[in-house]
Formats: structure tokens, sequence, C-alpha cells
């Protein structure tokens, strides 16, 4: 459901963009590879969740974890792993808390302690879960 949710929002998303973007009379710079931007609306979820496995995208660092808890490294630590399961349950928690606790002071490094160490904050998507958005992507070109 979340992603036809998402889906509905790009679409309805694209059609008030393309009211609008034709009026704007820009002109590229000479020599610009930019030939499209394309606003996908992920609420709730991060580029690296959604295209972090994108072929030729920037996305997951290699051995790339997140600490459980960043002031006690000896707890252990979550790394990022493959979903099958597009409805994220439950769902992580979006308050100002537990984005302070994820921002921990610019560290970056606190999310799993501000999910209460749900370990869905360290999942992501490929094409076979999310293909409608990774088939629109492939149409519209690579990342940069």
């Amino acid at each position: 459901m979340e992603i036809i949710h998402g889906l509905s929002l790009l679409i309805v998303f694209s059609l008030i963009a393309s009211s609008i973007v034709p009026s704007l009379k820009y002109a590229a710079p000479s020599g610009n590879p930019i030939q499209q931007i394309v606003v996908i609306v992920q609420e709730n979820h991060s580029f690296d969740n959604y295209f972090g496995a994108y072929p030729g995208a920037n996305g997951i660092p290699p051995n790339v974890r997140m600490p459980l808890d960043p002031q006690d490294p000896s707890r252990g630590y979550v790394s990022p792993f493959l979903t099958t399961n597009p409805v994220t349950s439950p769902d992580i928690p979006h308050y100002y808390l537990a984005s302070h606790i994820a921002y921990n002071n610019g560290s970056m490094d606190g999310f799993m302690m501000a999910e209460n160490e749900e370990s869905n904050t360290m999942s992501y998507y490929d094409n076979k879960t999310i293909s409608y958005y990774w088939d629109f992507s492939r149409t519209c070109g690579n990342f940069v």
C-alpha cells in the first residue's frame, strides 16, 4: 500500500510540475549533461533505502554498519540488509526526539538507538520489491 501511496504522490507531483515547468523559460548552459530532473517523494524513506542497490547509484557504501549504541560500540552493529517486505512494520518513529537521537550531535550514527534497535531502519529494497520505482528510474536514465 505504501508503494501505491508513494507512486500516487509521484504522479500527482509530475502532473503539477509539468504544468509549471514549461512556464519557467530556463535554458541549461551549453554542455550541461543534465536533461531532466525527476523528484520522487520518499515518505519516511532514504535514497539508500529505495535506491542504494540501484546499478550506477552512489548508494550503500561497502562495509557500512550502524552501532546499536554509539556510546557503547561493544553492544554490536547492524549492517544494511535486503528486505522483501514493501511495508515496514512497525512504522519507524518519525517524531522530534527520535530524529534528535539519530542525528547524535551531527555524528549521524544514532539511528538504531532512535528506532529502539528495530533493524528495519537498516533495510533496503531492490528491483524485485519496488519494481515500479526501479522501472520508472530506468526509463528516466542514470543517477548522477
